[in-house]
């Protein structure tokens, strides 16, 4: 397998902390995998991914993009809980964002965007505006345009968080369907146990601050996934496996 992303050794503190967030912490991704990080709130979830999209600098250690020091920023594209889609921007607006950012004619952006709605669920509602969708409907075009950046690198900080709980499990299968399709490497920010199992390929585990060695699963389940899954007596066996390790602190032995 080829790796997509590595992270050797990263040390963080907040200003004012006593203790460190990371303390040489190391993480491994392959290129095409989806990653699920789980924890508790505060835990460093969030403030791992903005080191990752080079939002956050202040930090000692190294990321690696494909084998190489990159700088992350234009490289890697962060999707956080809120949609940010802009209000003023359609549906087919705010997907072309990306393209133009990039230089393209508006013409040519719009098309690219028209080409993929259907398979977004978004076809026929081009020209509404943010506050015209529902929530799952407003994640479907942020995730459009995060897939418009043509980066190969997604992560998304917990985009589903707001959504109710029907919304959600449809949209976690929707989530797959894509990844599947358009084979992006997902890292993936949640607190929920079983979003996390049901997504993911590979999950690690925050629990104590500071983090220096994440405790990881294999998850066993093949692809394409659905909800009858979360019966599964594997699934639930792991899912507790992984709620005593959230508790009981998830660095590896």
């Amino acid at each position: 397998m080829i790796t997509e992303v590595k992270l050797k050794e990263i040390y963080y503190s907040y200003q004012g902390m006593e203790h460190p967030i990371f303390d040489k912490l190391s993480l491994t991704v392959q290129r095409g995998e989806f990653v699920t990080l789980v924890g508790p709130s505060g835990c460093g979830k969030t403030t791992l991914l903005e080191i990752m999209a080079g939002l956050i600098t202040d930090f000692s250690g190294g990321i690696l993009l494909d084998g190489l020091k990159k700088l992350p920023l234009g490289n890697i594209s962060l999707m956080p809980q809120e949609d940010l889609l802009l209000p003023w921007r359609t549906v087919l607006e705010n997907g072309a964002l990306p393209l133009e950012i990039k230089g393209e004619k508006k013409s040519a952006a719009n098309q690219q965007v028209r080409e993929l709605l259907r398979e977004f669920g978004l076809e026929g509602f081009e020209n509404y505006y943010p506050h015209q969708l529902s929530g799952g409907m407003r994640q479907r075009v942020a995730f459009l345009r995060s897939i418009l950046t043509g980066h190969r690198v997604l992560l998304l900080d917990e985009p589903f968080s707001s959504l109710d709980a029907l919304t959600r499990l449809k949209m976690q299968e929707w989530l797959i369907t894509m990844w599947q399709k358009f084979q992006p490497t997902i890292i993936f920010i949640t607190h929920d146990v079983e979003e996390a199992i049901f997504l993911g390929q590979s999950i690690y585990i925050f629990s104590m601050v500071p983090n220096s060695k994440l405790k990881h699963y294999q998850v066993p389940f093949v692809y394409p996934r659905n909800h009858s899954l979360l019966g599964n007596l594997d699934f639930v066996q792991l899912r507790q496996q992984i709620l005593a390790d959230m508790v009981w602190g998830g660095a590896d032995e």
